[in-house]
């Protein structure tokens, strides 16, 4: 079941900034991510600034470890 805040970040967040968030939460440098979405490093950023305030954290690390705990990324898509 959703709650208010996932339902809320969930529909708040685009696609480009799911596809960084799981390749942060994977361990993807910011170089290879920007290469694999063919961004450059400043958009790169600024979708890392959305990702980060729309999740109330100030960086990939807490953002990962916040997206886990409302449940926006499942931890078994991240473990064997």
């Amino acid at each position: 079941m959703f709650t208010t805040t996932q339902t809320r970040i969930n529909n708040s967040l685009i696609s480009k900034e799911m596809v960084i968030l799981k390749s942060i939460a994977l361990g993807l440098d910011c170089g290879i991510i920007r290469k694999l979405i063919e961004i450059s490093e400043s958009e790169y950023q600024n979708v890392c600034q959305k990702v980060f305030y729309k999740l109330q954290v100030g960086n990939g690390f807490a953002a990962v470890q916040k997206a886990f705990q409302i449940g926006l990324l499942k931890q078994k898509e991240y473990t064997n």
